[in-house]
């Protein structure tokens, strides 16, 4: 699918909006978001065009984006990244972009929506907003929140400042990590391995960058009375020198935790496994330090 074929549906479809709203001038809107920012963040500008498109038709909001989607695929060049990638990180992206590429020949219009996460993740990937390391991606120039960090008693505050305090002068800049559909295919002892390899290469990359931190519901110290195979989810980087900060209950079940296992839907409808969000914060040091200790041990077995 390329520019002119998105563009040719754009006019059978919806002829009149051309002379609205240009589809280049949409791209010029779009690419305000290469500036650093979050990966859900959309500027204004486009943000507001992609909502007057959509009450007009989303059809045609959705193919506005596909263009949108084409013209960054074609221009997209890791020369444009604001962080230095090491080889092993650079060779993830090829697949990524066949990935997205495929996605445009499908016509799924209901993707196409900046309210769709994993299309908000393309998004963000193609404007160098985040990075694939394999099992998630990671987000550049992110800041560690500090709400969980000092929410939850003194230990967790005593924890806190340790960490800002004598760790680490500031944790101002740190690279935010975060699971998506598209990496399902590595989400397993082997894949995640892997990607903290790639994480340490990263930093290794980008001294400027203090660590790394997450927070997802597979990160809850109580996770493996349920399911015991995703403990090394949390276990790996808690050997490693992590630390962990309770975020939040998960009272609706919309956190991911429900998605892939009949046990957890069944325990949370019997109001007998209540997701909880945990933050991890691995520091720099800590992540080189397990990667140059577990090089070239991958036959051993992941927990080695």
């Amino acid at each position: 699918m390329t520019c002119a074929d998105i563009r040719s549906e754009i006019s059978r479809t919806d002829p009149l909006v051309l002379g609205e709203m240009n589809p280049d001038d949409f791209v010029k809107l779009g690419d305000s978001n290469a500036q650093p920012a979050p990966y859900k963040s959309v500027s204004l500008p486009l943000l507001d065009a992609h909502r007057r498109l959509r009450a007009r038709n989303a059809l045609t909001a959705a193919q506005y984006l596909r263009y949108l989607t084409a013209i960054l695929l074609d221009r997209f060049s890791l020369d444009d990244s604001r962080v230095t990638l090491p080889d092993s990180v650079k060779g993830l992206y090829p697949r990524e972009l066949v990935r997205i590429r495929a996605q445009l020949g499908c016509c799924d219009a209901s993707f196409y929506d900046f309210d769709v996460d994993p299309f908000a993740k393309d998004f963000a990937l193609l404007t160098h907003r985040f990075i694939p390391i394999g099992a998630e991606f990671v987000e550049p120039d992110a800041t560690v929140p500090r709400r969980p960090l000092f929410a939850t008693g003194m230990s967790s505050a005593v924890s806190a400042a340790w960490l800002m305090l004598v760790r680490s002068w500031r944790l101002q800049t740190v690279l935010l990590s975060a699971c998506s559909p598209a990496a399902l295919h590595d989400f397993n002892p082997e894949g995640w391995r892997d990607s903290y390899h790639r994480l340490a290469d990263l930093l290794a990359a980008n001294p400027r960058v203090r660590g790394v931190t997450s927070a997802s519901w597979f990160l809850d110290p109580n996770l493996p009375a349920i399911s015991p195979h995703l403990a090394y989810l949390r276990d790996v980087p808690e050997q490693a020198g992590a630390k962990f900060f309770f975020s939040a209950f998960d009272s609706h079940g919309e956190s991911g935790a429900l998605a892939k296992s009949a046990t957890r839907r069944v325990l949370f409808e019997q109001a007998r496994y209540l997701p909880a969000v945990y933050l991890r914060v691995w520091l720099r040091g800590d992540v080189l330090a397990w990667s140059r200790a577990n090089q070239g041990r991958e036959g051993e077995g992941f927990f080695q």
